[in-house]
């Protein structure tokens, strides 16, 4: 079970149509055709924030309530934030390719 972040800070639990999350899926959630993993450290179970990865570049609004939980995990800048809405999930939600596209991801940002 997964947490969708609106923008007006309510909370949904989500769940995958099979029993992980497929790229797909976290697109029609996030709303974009693109992705960024936002990794919780610490976290018990992996935890990520799935966002739009353009979405400050879309004009997208901050959502308060994803950018606390990212700043509380130091997990982004305190000058940074989160735009549009976001997926909380952990590792073990994802199909193995979304996986890959995190590690890749990951990676690139020097968190591995």
């Amino acid at each position: 079970m997964a947490t969708l972040i609106n923008l007006d800070g309510t909370m949904i639990k989500v769940y995958p149509a099979d029993k992980t999350f497929s790229l797909r899926e976290l697109y029609a959630l996030v709303g974009t055709d693109i992705v960024e993993f936002v990794s919780l450290p610490d976290s018990p179970n992996g935890a990520s924030l799935v966002i739009c990865e353009n979405g400050k570049i879309q004009d997208k609004p901050a959502n308060i309530v994803a950018t606390a939980i990212a700043h509380t995990a130091r997990a982004i800048f305190t000058s940074d934030y989160i735009a549009g809405t976001a997926l909380l999930c952990s590792r073990k939600e994802l199909e193995d390719d979304v996986k890959d596209v995190e590690d890749v991801k990951d990676v690139e940002d020097g968190q591995q």
